[in-house]
């Protein structure tokens, strides 16, 4: 495997289970003091792990031998790719735990304002960030990512799917610089309310979102589901920030 294949491997890997966490969170509440302290200490552990300072040197070897198996890989213990495995592993469930504990945070407090609906078009140009619609965004990390054929057919339909509810929820012509994280917990929200199959089902097919999501006894989308559509808007609000089009990725 090559570096890039590793990170994007890890990218991928990480995104799920950060969704899944932060899906955890929204629907049953925030991190108690175990969930906390467990982080914190895997954190440090990676932490140590990088800097060769841990005290069980070889106390990741089965985490990298379960991952290997899960992803049906077969890299030789000693060679760069498990060596650069190992390494970006740590490195990556680091940040993992970072994005966990600062999710959390974000729900100390309350906004009833979004700070960034008062900001000037030139106090927005002063720190980099020119207008930029939601519709604008998902066409610019649409064509990106399939410069180099990163999305199959499949792929590209299921995209659309996750993107036509997002501008659903939060209309097109959204400044991206402006999506709060109540616009995300909003998000979350209809996700785990969101019918399935709502545009084939006679019950769901010709009403509004607000409606549909109103319909009683209509089956909802399970979790694996859930997760696509956070990873969608994870990875193209990731995209977003290394391009300079926002500050902060908050979905």
């Amino acid at each position: 495997m090559t570096f890039e294949e590793i990170r994007r491997l890890l990218i991928t890997h990480f995104s799920e289970m950060l969704a899944r966490h932060k899906l955890k969170i929204v629907t049953s509440g925030r991190l108690t003091l175990q969930d906390k302290s467990a982080l914190e200490n895997g954190r440090a552990f990676a932490v140590e792990e990088l800097g060769g300072t841990s005290l069980l040197p070889d106390g990741d070897h089965r985490t990298v031998d379960r991952f290997m198996e899960r992803y049906g890989l077969t890299l030789e213990a000693g060679t760069v790719p498990h060596i650069t495995l190992r390494t970006e592993l740590n490195r990556a469930y680091r940040d993992y735990c970072s994005s966990v504990l600062a999710y959390d945070r974000s729900l100390d407090s309350y906004q009833f304002e979004n700070e960034t609906d008062t900001t000037s078009s030139a106090d927005r140009s002063a720190v980099g960030l020119p207008y930029i619609s939601l519709q604008q965004l998902i066409e610019r990390h649409t064509k990106d990512s399939n410069l180099g054929t990163q999305w199959t057919p499949k792929t590209q339909h299921e995209k659309a799917d996750h993107f036509a509810l997002l501008t659903e929820l939060l209309t097109s012509d959204r400044d991206v610089t402006k999506v709060s994280i109540a616009d995300a917990h909003r998000v979350k929200d209809t996700l785990t309310k969101y019918p399935k199959n709502r545009r084939k089902d006679a019950r769901t097919r010709d009403l509004t979102l607000l409606d549909a999501l109103n319909v009683p006894d209509v089956q909802t989308i399970n979790v694996q589901t859930i997760n696509k559509y956070l990873q969608t808007y994870g990875t193209m609000f990731s995209w977003a920030k290394r391009n300079g089009l926002v500050s902060n990725n908050v979905i």
